[in-house]
C-alpha cells in the first residue's frame, strides 16, 4: 500500500472516482497483521480458482461452522440458485435488512449493496477474476473488500443472500476466539518482528497439538487472545421497594446474551440489603458482578454511573440503567463488532423500543443527532450508548434532567459522530426502555429543575466557547 497518496490519486473505477477513503489512508487496516494476512489469503484462494478453471466455488473462512441441518437446508435452497449469480453470500443472514434486498424467491434476497461478509460465500470464475485482478494493493479486510468490490468498484452486479444460514461465524459468536488483531506491524523496528515471529510460531505449535475437535474447542482459549472485554455499567436505587425486581429482570436478560467475555459493574444508593444480595446470588452465575455501595449523592443518577463507570474494567462500557433491559441476544456481540469495525470511532448509540409491561412494546426510537444536542435530546436515554475505554468524559453531576444530551454534546465535539445502529420495526431490538411510576423522571423532575439545568447548560457552553 502506497499509503494516503496513492488514495488521493489512483482512480478505482470506471466512473473515475478516487479511493473510498477519501484520502484518509487505510490504518484501520494495513496496521494489523491479521487483517491484511486474512485478504491476502483470500486472494490466494481467488487465484488457484483462476489456475484451475473452476467455475463456481464455496469459500469458507477457517472459522466457520456448519449448522446441524446442512443438509436439509441445501436440498431446500439448491433449486432456488439464481442462474445468474456472480457472488453469493451464505452467512450472517441478520446483515440482510440494512442492505435494503429484494426478494428474489422463497431463499434469496436479491442484494443492491453488499455487506461485510466473508466467512462463507460463493463466487463464480469471472468474479474471482474481478477479485483477484482488484485486490492489491490490499485496503480492507476481506470481508470489506467485498462490500467495496460490490459499492464502490462496482465489479459485481448480480449479488444475493441466503435468507437463513448454512453456517455461521465461529469467531462472532465466541465459539472460537481471534488472533486478527493482536500484533500491529512496524516493519521499521527489527525487535517487533522478531517477536512477531515467535507468536506466530507460538500459536501455530499450540495448533498443532491439537488431535481432535473436541480437544480443539477446549483448548481454544491456549491459542488465541479471548474477546474485548464489555462492562455493562447500572446505577442503582430503592425505585419505591421495586429496585432489587427490576434488576433482577435486567441481570435475567444479560444471562442471554451470546457474548461471553461481560463484567457487571453495579453502583448502587440504596438503603438496605436488597440489591447487594441480589447481586451475591448472580455473582458467576455466567458473568462476574461487581458490586459497590454508593452511600454519596443519593438520587444523583450521573453519579451513580460515574461511579460504576469508575470501576469497569472493560474495553468496551456499555452504560445500562437498571429499569431498562438487553433484549436482542447477540446485542453486545454486534455492538463489539461495530467498535472493531471502525476503531476511530469511540462511541455507539442503537435504536430502542418502549414497554410499560415486558410484553408490549412501542414507539421504536432511532438515535440521531439535532440542531441542538445538549438540549434537544433526539439521541435517547443512557441505556442506548456505548463508550470505549478510551474515553474520559463523564456525565456532569449537577445535571438530571439534561444528563445525557449534554454528555452526548461533549462526546460529539470531541470525538465527532457516533456510530448509529438503526433496526427496522420487524427487527428484534437491542434494548426496552422500560416507563414505570418510581423511574426518576416520574418522582424527581421538574419544570423548576429543567429550567434552571437548561441556564446551567447555556453558561457552560459559553464558558466553554
Amino acid at each position: 500500500y502506497g499509503g494516503n497518496n496513492y488514495c488521493k490519486t489512483s482512480i478505482i473505477n470506471s466512473r473515475g472516482d478516487k479511493c473510498w477513503c477519501g484520502g484518509r489512508g487505510h490504518d484501520d487496516v494495513c496496521n494489523y497483521l491479521g487483517r491484511v494476512a486474512c485478504a491476502f489469503s483470500h486472494g490466494l484462494v481467488y487465484k488457484d480458482i483462476i489456475k484451475n478453471n473452476y467455475e463456481k466455488c464455496l469459500i469458507l473462512e477457517d472459522d466457520f461452522v456448519f449448522n446441524d441441518n446442512l443438509n436439509d437446508l441445501f436440498n431446500k435452497l439448491y433449486e432456488d440458485i439464481p442462474s445468474n449469480w456472480e457472488l453469493m453470500y451464505f452467512s450472517n443472514s441478520s446483515r440482510i435488512p440494512r442492505a435494503n434486498p429484494e426478494k428474489y424467491n422463497n431463499s434469496f434476497m436479491k442484494m443492491k449493496t453488499g455487506v461485510s461478509e466473508a466467512c462463507c460465500y460463493g463466487v463464480t470464475y469471472n468474479t474471482a477474476k474481478k477479485l483477484s485482478e482488484n485486490l492489491l494493493p490490499i485496503r480492507a479486510a476481506a470481508d470489506g473488500f467485498l462490500k467495496v468490490a460490490i459499492d464502490k468498484l462496482f465489479l459485481i452486479n448480480n449479488v444475493y443472500i441466503y435468507k437463513k444460514n448454512l453456517s455461521v461465524n465461529g469467531t462472532l459468536k465466541n465459539i472460537f476466539t481471534t488472533s486478527n488483531d493482536n500484533v500491529v506491524i512496524d516493519s521499521k523496528i527489527d525487535s517487533n518482528i522478531l517477536s512477531l515471529n515467535e507468536t506466530l510460531k507460538n500459536t501455530v505449535n499450540c495448533y498443532n497439538i491439537i488431535k481432535n475437535h473436541k480437544n480443539f474447542v477446549e483448548n481454544l482459549k491456549v491459542v488465541n487472545q479471548e474477546n474485548p472485554l464489555v462492562s455493562i455499567a447500572i446505577s442503582t436505587y430503592e425505585s419505591g421497594g421495586k429496585g432489587h425486581e427490576l434488576l433482577k429482570h435486567n441481570l435475567d436478560q444479560i444471562l442471554k446474551q451470546d457474548y461471553d467475555n461481560i463484567e457487571i459493574v453495579i453502583s448502587d444508593h440504596s438503603s438496605d440489603n436488597k440489591i447487594k444480595e441480589l447481586c451475591e446470588d448472580y455473582d458467576d452465575k455466567k458473568y462476574k458482578i461487581t458490586y459497590i455501595h454508593n452511600p454519596l449523592h443519593k438520587g444523583n443518577s450521573s453519579q451513580n454511573t460515574n461511579n460504576a463507570i469508575a470501576h469497569c474494567k472493560g474495553d468496551y462500557i456499555k452504560i445500562l440503567f437498571m429499569d431498562d433491559y438487553l433484549y436482542n441476544e447477540s446485542a453486545i456481540s454486534i455492538i463489539v463488532n461495530k467498535m472493531q469495525e471502525t476503531p476511530d470511532k469511540k462511541w455507539l448509540v442503537h435504536s430502542y423500543k418502549h414497554t410499560k409491561n415486558y410484553k408490549d412494546f412501542y414507539n421504536l426510537h432511532h438515535p440521531k443527532l439535532s440542531h441542538d444536542i445538549a438540549l434537544c435530546n433526539k439521541i435517547g436515554c443512557p441505556s442506548c450508548l456505548t463508550i470505549d475505554a478510551s474515553v474520559k468524559e463523564r456525565f456532569d453531576e449537577k445535571l438530571k434532567w439534561y444528563m445525557d444530551s449534554e454528555f452526548y454534546k461533549r462526546l460529539y465535539d470531541k470525538y465527532s459522530d457516533p456510530i448509529f445502529i438503526h433496526t427496522k420495526d420487524d427487527e428484534m431490538p437491542y434494548m426496552i426502555n422500560l416507563h414505570h411510576a418510581n423511574q426518576v423522571t416520574n418522582t424527581s423532575i421538574n419544570n423548576d429543575l429543567v429550567n434552571k439545568e437548561k441556564c446551567y447548560i447555556k453558561n457552560k457552553l459559553l464558558n466553554i466557547i
